[in-house]
């Protein structure tokens, strides 16, 4: 796992990976705050990834993940990381990138 910024994720969505939105919100609420396309990101719960099928869970092989404040999306990169899957997790989450809480 490797931990990025948001401005280093964003070259990342252009080559067709898509932002893990770990947290409750609608991803379209997230997609408007971080000023990206909705289709570029994937809602997924913590629980839903934990208990996810290997083969499904590779297929996130080095997307950025984000949550709210880093932690979940670390935390969920160790665990895939153990499972052979590397992510790249947003350092701060998002209250990191738009400097407020959600």
């Amino acid at each position: 796992m490797e931990e990025i910024s948001f401005e280093e994720a964003k070259p990342l969505l252009e080559k067709g990976k898509r932002l893990v939105w770990l947290g409750v919100e609608d991803k379209s609420y997230i997609a408007e705050l971080l000023g990206i396309d909705e289709s570029k990101i994937l809602q997924l719960s913590p629980q839903e990834i934990f208990y996810m099928h290997p083969e499904k869970a590779k297929e996130l092989e080095d997307h950025p993940f984000i949550c709210y404040h880093g932690n979940t999306s670390r935390a969920i990169g160790k665990i895939l990381e153990s499972r052979g899957v590397n992510i790249k997790s947003i350092k701060g989450g998002i209250t990191g990138i738009i400097g407020r809480e959600l």
